[in-house]
């Protein structure tokens, strides 16, 4: 069961080309023919912005803080987000939309002039750029997604991982015990 964060595909083709039994988790690649459980990532990014801009005030703005697009749950993420600012009529703007990296050494500097633009509320990719956020923004709105662990003032948009880890352990196990078929599954946010 692999939860796969990098851009190559060249690891998840040797798996594929080797015959090694295997799950994506929690991601994965548009163009590999590959047994996978995700959430449904684009249903989740709308639900976060429903929620982040039902709370605002006129004059509000709201950061959107995501990682590189090639992570699938990323890119999903933020069209549902896309999705429904277009639905409720209200304008996106390119420069409140950040792309992160999630690697330590710059994802502290990206986020502190993130905070020093004064944005009421924000949502994350991740529970790790989310906590990171609020370090240098306390008080700030933060709609998450992931979160592991709870905190005052992070709201959590999250898929039952439980269920994730479940279906996927399952299917693992049936390709284990023959020739299955390819998988897909999307379980509800």
């Amino acid at each position: 069961i692999i939860c796969p964060v990098q851009k190559s595909e060249e690891n998840i083709k040797f798996l594929m080309n080797s015959h090694m039994p295997f799950t994506l988790i929690g991601r994965r690649f548009e163009h590999l023919n590959t047994n996978y459980v995700v959430c449904d990532d684009i249903n989740s990014g709308y639900i976060a912005a429903e929620y982040i801009l039902g709370r605002r005030r006129e004059g509000d703005r709201t950061a959107i803080i995501t990682t590189q697009t090639y992570v699938s749950s990323a890119k999903e993420r933020l069209q549902g987000v896309k999705d429904y600012y277009k639905d409720q009529g209200s304008v996106l703007e390119q420069s409140d939309i950040y792309c992160v990296p999630l690697s330590a050494l710059k994802r502290g500097d990206y986020l502190r002039q993130i905070a020093q633009k004064g944005y009421e509320s924000a949502i994350c990719f991740n529970d790790i750029l989310a906590l990171e956020l609020l370090s240098y923004a306390p008080g700030i709105d933060i709609v998450s997604f992931d979160i592991t662990i709870k905190t005052d003032g992070i709201y959590l948009v999250s898929g039952d991982n439980e269920s994730m880890g479940r279906e996927s352990a399952k299917y693992l196990v049936k390709k284990l015990g023959k020739n299955a078929t390819i998988v897909a599954m999307e379980v509800p946010s």
